[in-house]
Formats: structure tokens, sequence, C-alpha cells
């Protein structure tokens, strides 16, 4: 097909009717055969451009401006807005709640639209385009979830979505999202789903879109201890399915994580969407106790309690001025694994001093201390204070600083003496809880 089939008509030249009737033709079906195709308005009426909301409680916003209007026909009328447009929710409106019809509706005597919402039993005007489907909640006065429409069609969990928080957790107990017990060893990591089954998936070509699943598992052969794992929910031609990204090492990721639409992702993988973060105990093996806590999730975060006590009942430092192993306990010490921040980590270590001599004694909290070398031992504690006579010992840190606890660490309880004398104690007595105790949330 040759297009235009219309020419240019000079001044003073004759207008035929086949030239009227090919520019007629091109600028209703671009030249092509009237029983062969339809009208560029038939193909536009379904028109709009990308739609971008956010949600936050009742109020669903639809963003635009000059630089990016939102375009499209409503009944074959062409409306723009360029700027923002809100539509707040009310239980007074809608006290039922339940799914509504939320439409952009053309306003008379100007180019734009504005926003309207109805229960989808009732039908729409000729002036609204139905844009989208939502679930207000009523006694809690938030929309619960959404849904692009397409034309009339609101589409199903594979269509079009704002990517709301997951409905799943990782965990190494299948079907439980919490497990309230030790896990001394696990070789299958689970996302389980966890106030729902749906999530929001990038793809690069058409969006955030909605995926349903039931229970998903990744097997932990072959991933090394010496590194994290990022994990990642994608989309394969056999649906949802984890995916395990190495760490360079235990501190330093070896790929970013970026936010598509504010969520995280991987860098240059926009579809695989950031779950948390995995520690190994050993090749192929994990584990989850109150001393070490190998599994953090960004969403549905819980606070996970770290805790342990030390063993000996009473000794002196192996040497003075120089920071060791309290109470030469190397096992007096905590891991955990942080993908996000500082995660609200605190951690606080509880001494006591039996007898000292000369000088003083304090007690302190370690970063993956090198305990066999007291040189090289640094106390990383926010708060210590010292003692010069027998009593109580404390240490404090405080995840102050966002890149600190990123990744796996080792927290190790720590003792300084500066006299001889000097003798700390562990269990020596029934009650005494001498150690470390805090949590963060994952």
């Amino acid at each position: 097909m040759n297009y235009p089939l219309s020419s240019s008509v000079n001044p003073g030249d004759a207008t035929l009717a086949d030239q009227y009737n090919r520019l007629r033709s091109d600028a209703l079906r671009f030249g092509a055969d009237e029983n062969a195709s339809v009208t560029v308005a038939e193909m536009l009426r379904s028109y709009r451009s990308p739609l971008r909301l956010t949600i936050e409680g009742p109020a669903l916003r639809l963003e635009a401006s000059a630089a990016q209007p939102c375009a499209l026909l409503i009944n074959g009328v062409p409306a723009e807005v360029r700027a923002p447009l809100t539509l707040t929710l009310s239980a007074a409106e809608f006290p039922n709640g339940g799914n509504l019809s939320i439409a952009a509706k053309k306003t008379p005597s100007s180019p734009g639209f504005e926003l309207t919402a109805k229960e989808t039993s009732v039908p729409l005007n000729p002036d609204e385009r139905k844009i989208a489907e939502i679930t207000f909640n009523a006694a809690k006065n938030e929309i619960e979830s959404f849904a692009l429409a397409d034309g009339d069609r609101v589409p199903s969990f594979s269509a079009e979505t704002v990517p709301l928080a997951p409905c799943g957790r990782l965990t190494f107990v299948s079907g439980n999202p919490f497990p309230a017990f030790d896990v001394a060893q696990a070789v299958t990591l689970y996302f389980t789903p966890y106030q729902g089954r749906e999530i929001a998936l990038f793809n690069p070509s058409r969006g955030w879109r909605m995926e349903r699943f039931d229970e998903l598992s990744l097997p932990l052969a072959g991933l090394n201890a010496a590194c994290c794992y990022d994990i990642f929910l994608t989309r394969t031609a056999a649906g949802a399915a984890l995916r395990a990204e190495p760490w360079a090492s235990l501190t330093n990721r070896n790929r970013a994580l970026i936010r598509q639409d504010g969520v995280p992702v991987l860098d240059g993988n926009p579809e695989f969407r950031y779950l948390g973060t995995l520690g190994l105990s050993e090749k192929g093996k994990s584990r989850d106790t109150a001393s070490e806590r190998n599994l953090w999730n960004l969403h549905g975060a819980a606070y996970r309690p770290l805790r342990k006590l030390c063993a000996p009942a009473q000794i002196a430092p192996s040497v003075i001025n120089r920071w060791t192993a309290y109470a030469r306990d190397e096992t007096a010490a905590v891991s955990a694994v942080i993908g996000f921040g500082s995660a609200g980590f605190t951690l606080s270590a509880v001494g006591s001093l039996q007898s000292i001599s000369t000088g003083c004694a304090l007690v302190g909290i370690g970063i993956d201390a090198p305990l066999g070398d007291p040189d090289l031992i640094v106390n990383s504690a926010e708060l210590t204070a010292q003692a010069v006579s027998p009593g109580p010992l404390t240490a404090m840190m405080i995840g102050r600083d966002s890149a600190r606890h990123l990744g796996k660490h080792t927290y190790a309880m720590i003792a300084y003496a500066t006299g001889s004398g000097t003798v700390f104690n562990g269990n020596c007595h029934p009650q005494n809880q001498i150690g470390l105790s805090g949590g963060f949330f994952g």
C-alpha cells in the first residue's frame, strides 16, 4: 500500500472528487481499503498514556505534569491533564466498602478530566471511562488492592498493577512464615504465603504485573558459606520462581540493588524483585537460632532476638592492656545477616567483675574481631564504662550507621583489663546471665 494516497494541490487547481476521497481515506484509515481496516478513531478509542498512580490510605493520586501529561480518549473524545489528580475515598460515601470502579470523567468545556469512584455494579456514564478497579476497606479507611483496567475489562492477576508489598515471607520452615523456635539446620529456603499469595513483578515491556503463587522453594545445595546471597522472585515460563544472587563476600554485594518505581530490584534485571538476604552456616546448609540469624526479610519484618551466654565460671584475662575474648570464651558471640540498612540493630553486653587489684576493667563488643590476635581486636560498642571495683560491666551497640551491619557479621563479647588481679565472672552463679542480648528487625 502506498501512503499517502493524496498528493499536493496547487492554488488554482480544480479539486476533484477522487482527490477529496484520497484525502479522506488518508485521514480515516492511513490510505487502507475501507473493507479491510478500521478508522484511526476506532483504533485509538482505547488509547491512554501510561498511568502513574500512587496509593496512600484512602487516597488515590494520578501523577501528571506539563512535561509528562496524562492523556486518554473518553468515549472517543481526547482528554488530557497536566497536573496531579487526587481522589480520596471515605466510609461515609462507601460504608460497605468492597470493589469500586475508578473512572476518568470528562470535564465540560475543557480538555481535562477528573477522577470518580462508584460501585462496580453501577454502570458508567457516557462521559466516563473506567481506568481501574480497587478494593476499599471502609472499616480501615484504606485501599487494599488495585488493578488497572484495559478498556472495560478489569484484568486478572496477570494484569498491570501498582507494586504493593508482596504477600509472602522467606522462611526455613515450610508453611510457617514466623517460626517461634530455633531451626538448627536447614537445607531448603521457602517463600511461603503470608497475608495473601500475590506479588507484583516487573516486566520491562509491560510494567508491573500481579503474580499468584503457592509456596516456593529453593534448595541450598551448592551455595557457599563464604558469602551472602540476595534472594529474588522472578517470573519464568513455569510461573514465579526464587533466584539466589551471590555476594562478593559476607559483607559486600557483587551486584547492586536499584529501585524500580521505588521497589528494590536487581541492577540490570528489574524483573528480579528483591525479597531478602540469606547467609549459610556451612556449604549447602543454614540455620536460624538465637545466636545465629542467617535470614533477613525485607517485607513482613519481625523482631529477631539475639542472645548468647558466657560459658566459663570465673577466669582472669589471658593478657592485660589488650582487648581479648571475655572470660577467654570465644564462643560468647552472635551473628546476624542484614540486607538493608541497620534494621534497628541493638546489642548489649553484660559482664561482671569478681575482683581487681589495680587499674580498671571494661567489657565491649567486637565486630568480626580476630579473637586469636589481641593486637587486632577493636571495641566497636557505642557505650562502654570502666569499673575499678567488683561489680557489673556493660556495653551497648546501636545500629546508627546504615552500612555498619550490612551483610553477615559476628559480634563477640570482649573485655579489657589494665592491671593485675582481675577476674571476670561467667556462669559461676545459677542466677547469672552474663553474655550478649539484643536483636533487629528482618
